[in-house]
């Protein structure tokens, strides 16, 4: 996790999630949802994990499609 941190920028980070979220997230933004941890917006370096994500989404909401999106963070913000 400290690796992670220390070259933030350097990464290439994945959201799991259903297609009908997925579609949300591309028109409006990410907002902050429920998942299996809690109340948030979950991001990951693996998108094995968020492959895992993307199904569990779908079990879960009885949807057929799922999606992974890369997620990019505005450089002005200093991420």
């Amino acid at each position: 996790q400290d690796e992670i941190l220390k070259n933030f920028d350097q990464h290439i980070f994945y959201h799991g999630t259903s297609y009908q979220n997925a579609t949300g997230i591309i028109g409006r933004g990410y907002g902050e949802g429920v998942g299996l941890l809690g109340s948030g917006v979950y991001i990951t370096c693996n998108w094995l994990i968020a492959l895992w994500a993307m199904y569990w989404n779908n079990k879960n909401y009885s949807c057929d499609h799922g999606a992974i999106l890369r997620v990019a963070f505005p450089e002005e913000q200093g991420y």
